[in-house]
């Protein structure tokens, strides 16, 4: 995928008006050049939107038809705020446009929200009472999203809730043959004694998941990357943005998401105000509170994959190296909490 940003902005722009029908020239400027390449839209006198062109090869244009009636359904089915989404002249949700190198790539348009990234706000200070309770009002969305979803699992009637291609969040996606981002274990940054740690943890995690199952009240539809950069604080609403990686998977992988950067000092505070949110919508089970640190380990493993399939990216270039030392951290502190477990031998640095 072509990534000069001057050479895209002009394709957008010069075809924008023969997909969406606006009185208006907008104007277009890149906002983000990531996976997918993202660009505000400028109407006068209307709300800005956002303009996403979809990477190929990540998904089907049946998968990214899902991801927009689920956002439509959230939208109106739920109180979650998420992007409206506007279809083209044509009615169709997605457009195809000419990228600079004449290939043809999917695109959506979706509303644009004002505020701050709640990364921003949690700074160096996952502690604050203000965090807590933005971590908290995160646990209620999520609950919010899990109830329609089990919703959706339980409807018989199929024009309501019509079927949704996507992928899946689970042990085999996530750690066997074929993850969707890769082996933890190519990691580079990890030693020979961090993988042995992980690697344990892994094990433990499959097993945990194997008992805990999968059925309607534990398993649908899930955002899977609602961490703290997907949530726009907007006064006393959260949005909830980017739903690429939404999928089928655990429940409470979505908490494994929300305290995906956090230091594991704070993470037992924060997963305690995140349920406190959560169970104001869903109750939890008592093993379901038992594995909620183990589902934020799981959501660490995953990114330490991505981390090594993405390399280049300049996400990954950016994580300090203490966050593979505080996620090994983490993983020895689990394992030495489950009674069963053999003890690992004791860290050399």
């Amino acid at each position: 995928m072509p990534m000069d940003k001057e050479k895209w902005t002009e394709a957008v722009t010069s075809q924008y008006k023969l997909h969406y029908d606006d009185a208006a020239d907008p104007k277009i400027c890149v906002l983000k050049f990531s996976e997918n390449l993202v660009f505000r839209v400028c109407i006068p006198d209307e709300e800005d939107r956002v303009l996403r062109i979809h990477r190929p090869g990540y998904h089907t244009r049946e998968e990214l038809l899902a991801e927009l009636t689920w956002m439509n359904e959230l939208g109106h089915k739920t109180q979650i705020s998420v992007p409206s989404v506007f279809p083209g002249r044509d009615g169709s949700l997605i457009q195809e446009f000419e990228g600079p190198d004449g290939r043809s790539y999917c695109a959506s348009l979706i509303s644009f929200f004002h505020g701050d990234l709640c990364s921003s706000i949690m700074g160096s200070n996952p502690g604050s009472p203000e965090f807590a309770d933005i971590i908290r009002q995160i646990g209620t969305i999520s609950a919010s999203m899990h109830r329609e979803s089990m919703t959706r699992n339980l409807s018989p009637d199929k024009a309501v809730y019509p079927p949704l291609v996507r992928f899946s969040w689970n042990e085999e996606t996530m750690f066997d043959d074929r993850p969707n981002w890769g082996h933890w274990q190519d990691n580079p940054h990890l030693s020979g004694e961090d993988s042995s740690v992980l690697a344990c943890a892994e094990a433990t995690l499959k097993e945990k998941l194997r008992k805990y199952g999968r059925r309607d009240a534990t398993y649908g539809i899930i955002h899977a990357d609602i961490h703290l950069g997907n949530v726009i604080r907007e006064g006393d609403i959260l949005h909830v943005i980017d739903f690429d990686d939404m999928g089928y998977g655990y429940f409470l992988y979505d908490i494994g998401c929300t305290l995906l950067t956090v230091p594991w000092a704070a993470v037992p505070a924060l997963i305690e105000a995140w349920r406190r949110g959560y169970e104001a919508v869903r109750s939890l089970t008592d093993e379901e509170v038992s594995l909620l640190p183990w589902f934020v380990l799981l959501r660490k493993l995953v990114r330490i994959a991505w981390l090594a399939s993405h390399a280049d990216s300049d996400t990954a270039r950016a994580v300090d190296l203490s966050y593979y030392a505080d996620t090994v951290r983490m993983a020895r502190d689990l394992i030495a909490s489950c009674p069963s477990q053999t003890p690992l031998p004791a860290p050399s640095r």
